[in-house]
């Protein structure tokens, strides 16, 4: 921990001397002189970017006026609020929720919600694995709501030059009286010139 610490830490004037202190560290743990090869390698890992990680939360509210509306709804003065959260449950893992709502100033008659939940496991240097829920729902003014879901698995993986992906989701349309079943097939293969 105290290794990763000096990794992510900011304070160093350079590269050459955060190396070298993760190099201290190293040696004096293990009892032993690390070789030129070993040195360098540990300044490629302190110099590769790496995956992303988030953790924290945000909560957001706000007024606007209303241009354009995809649901054919009155134009006009509009309140919204959003939320978002993410964790990093394990070293491997990203948890991602946001929440949305926008309407009217009378948005308990008439608003949008918007949620979606995901969640990225790296199985692999190669492959990883992202499961995602989405809901959105619609309440017109004077009208039933509707809503629409879809959940999805995502399973990515290198083959050589090739990113291949396979995808299951199920999804339900505000019309639709039962889930469908997609299941996704795709690759990419980079060629090198």
């Amino acid at each position: 921990m105290k290794i990763a610490m000096i990794i992510g830490s900011k304070e160093y004037a350079s590269i050459i001397d955060q190396a070298a202190d993760v190099v201290n560290q190293i040696q004096t743990a293990s009892g032993m002189m690390l070789t030129p090869r070993q040195i360098l390698r540990i300044e490629d890992m302190i110099l590769a970017a790496g995956d992303a990680r988030y953790c924290g939360w945000s909560v957001q509210a706000g007024a606007g006026y209303q241009l354009v509306d995809p649901y054919n709804q009155s134009q006009g003065f509009l309140v919204t609020a959003s939320a978002d959260a993410a964790f990093v449950p394990n070293p491997d893992g990203q948890l991602l929720f946001h929440a949305g709502l926008s309407g009217p100033v009378n948005f308990m008659d008439q608003n949008t919600i918007k949620v979606r939940a995901s969640y990225d496991y790296a199985l692999s240097e190669t492959s990883s694995l992202r499961a995602t829920y989405t809901l959105l729902r619609v309440q017109p003014l004077g009208q039933l709501a509707s809503s629409s879901q879809t959940i999805a698995a995502l399973l990515g993986f290198t083959l050589g030059h090739a990113d291949m992906g396979l995808q299951a989701s199920l999804s339900k349309s505000a019309s639709a009286s039962a889930w469908a079943l997609d299941l996704t097939i795709s690759a990419a293969i980079s060629f090198d010139w």
